[in-house]
């Protein structure tokens, strides 16, 4: 799979000569005060990969100036910047074992929507949502039905690909069928033609739409709202004297009573508060993904400040969906939010579970200048900081940024669990499961692991005490193979057991350290001495315990 290795914004929109984006082919988060331009790099992909299906000259339309004789209300130049051939997007991808591709849109260079389909696949595979789709699914007066064609029509059609047939293409063909108002008697091949073109996108349309529905729920559930349930239904468009009447895509809700029954929800708008409709919306979304184009040699997901109508708790959902559900396991994501607690919490989640699968940015305005414009700088981690201090002979700010470190790594070590395994060697077989379930969730099981995974496969193909007897009962060798299974689980135990004595052993010291140095030199106080050899000794102590549990060594 390509990934995007760089992204280099020019002059587009709130860009002016703004230094590449270094993505390394990892996933993305990236923290953007309001007005920094965040938005700008959802916006440059987005149109990079709509690019793909649209002809040079509608292309060139956005990387046009206008000027007092000519206003192009298309151009997505910067408006501080005269010479609009300055003005490009441009992506690298890589991939393994396979040359580097590059792909650029601007007023004199397109490539995306030529020979090689790449750019063209990832557009029907990838998705991008931002908070603006939340706004719209449920932007409905009291009175009024749900009806998300628009919604539909804006943003989810030129994705969907039926039978070689993409769904935006068609409808636009519609609607240019229906400028002229076609007559049966008069107009009769175009009549015709509008006709059986309308009656095709019914089909379609509805044979998309259907599939959606098993999955919108099943994200539902995740989001913890098991008693509500939804359907998307479909109303043919018709062509009726003269008149095109759009297809409806109707929201059909229901909730379940205490007594069980099912209660239609009429107004939804209305009955559920914001962070339940979001959970509707995003449910929908999602789904959608699983309709789309899966074989793609690139695909990714952009979300901008998509999280922000839900609670913390369901932010973590949608994280725990984007990193676990097998849909999204080829894609790379690329996050933008303003809310510093989000991101905060979102990149210690990707540190302890993909850490070296993520990359983080900051982005704030730079008014230095006459201009404002973006300032894009790396997320560094605590420790980079700490050292960096430490060179500038800024102790206590070293020694804040040590205590930083610190509460991330205990917070990793609480919510792991990282305490001993309980082993009897008189429960039965089918109690392993639990036991493996604990060990399995610790990062650094080293060469264990295969041996911990080809056991799980055995229990995860029916209960392990069956197992034995169905499958182990006539293998001369079935004592040598328990003996076997069950001493490297004891081998495993003894691991575990002395890797937790040694974290004890650094938690002790750091203990230490927290009461002499980093708690007194966080606050206003001048009763501890600074010396910087305990402060270059926590910051070894934190290195230990950082591989003590990443099982990585920190340069």
């Amino acid at each position: 799979m390509y990934k995007i290795n760089t992204l280099d914004i020019k002059f587009f929109k709130f860009f002016l000569d703004t230094d590449s984006l270094e993505f390394e082919n990892k996933n993305i988060l990236i923290y953007g005060e309001n007005g920094s331009g965040k938005s700008t790099v959802y916006w440059s992909l987005y149109t990079l990969l709509q690019s793909s299906f649209k002809n040079d000259i509608k292309i060139k339309e956005y990387f046009t100036q206008s000027t007092q004789e000519n206003e192009n209300e298309k151009s997505l130049v910067n408006i501080h910047e005269d010479d609009d051939e300055k003005s490009f997007v441009k992506i690298s991808l890589q991939k393994p074992h396979a040359d580097n591709k590059y792909f650029t849109i601007s007023k004199n260079t397109i490539d995306t929507n030529k020979e090689d389909k790449i750019i063209a696949n990832a557009n029907l595979a990838s998705d991008f949502i931002n908070y603006k789709y939340l706004f719209r699914f449920f932007n409905f007066l009291h009175k009024e039905h749900i009806d998300l064609f628009s919604l539909f029509e804006y943003e989810i059609f030129h994705i969907l690909d039926k039978d070689g047939v993409n769904l935006g293409n068609l409808w636009n063909e519609i609607l240019e069928l229906n400028k002229h108002k076609p007559r049966k008697i008069v107009e009769k091949t175009d009549y015709i033609n509008l006709i059986s073109k309308l009656a095709q996108f019914n089909s379609l349309l509805r044979s998309k739409v259907e599939d959606i529905n098993l999955p919108t729920n099943t994200y539902l559930i995740k989001f913890n709202f098991k008693d509500i349930k939804i359907k998307v239904e479909i109303i043919n468009g018709k062509y009726d004297k003269q008149v095109l009447l759009k297809p409806k895509i109707k929201l059909v809700i229901t909730v379940k009573k205490s007594s069980g029954e099912m209660l239609p929800v009429h107004r939804p708008q209305s009955y559920f508060n914001e962070a339940k409709l979001t959970a509707i919306a995003l449910s929908v979304r999602l789904a959608i993904s699983q309709i789309k184009l899966k074989d793609s040699e690139l695909k990714i997901l952009v979300l901008d400040d998509l999280l922000v109508s839900l609670d913390m708790s369901n932010r973590d959902t949608v994280l725990n969906i984007l990193l676990n559900d097998d849909n999204f396991k080829n894609f790379q994501f690329i996050i933008l939010t303003h809310d510093k607690a989000f991101f905060q919490m979102a990149k210690n989640k990707f540190d302890t579970i993909q850490r070296n699968k993520w990359k983080y940015f900051e982005m704030y305005v730079n008014d230095s200048a006459s201009i404002e414009k973006p300032l894009i700088i790396p997320h560094e981690d605590y420790f980079i900081k700490a050292e960096y201090y430490l060179v500038k002979h800024d102790y206590p700010a070293c020694a804040n940024y040590l205590r930083k470190e610190a509460e991330r790594l205990l917070k990793y070590i609480n919510q792991n669990h990282l305490t001993d395994i309980v082993f009897n060697q008189d429960e039965e077989f089918t109690k392993f499961k639990d036991m493996l379930t604990q060990a399995k969730a610790d990062n650094n099981i080293g060469k264990y692991k295969e041996i911990l995974d080809a056991i799980e496969i055995l229990i995860e193909k029916r209960e392990f005490k069956d197992f034995i007897d169905d499958e182990l009962n006539d293998n001369p060798k079935k004592d040598e193979i328990l003996v076997f299974m069950r001493n490297e689980l004891k081998i495993f135990q003894n691991f575990k057991k002395k890797k937790i004595q040694d974290l004890k052993q650094t938690l002790e010291s750091l203990d230490e350290f927290t009461r002499l140095l980093l708690n007194p030199l966080s606050h206003d106080t001048m009763k501890v001495p600074i010396y910087k050899q305990e402060l270059i000794n926590t910051i070894q102590i934190l290195k230990k315990l950082h591989r003590d549990i990443h099982g990585e060594e920190l340069p």
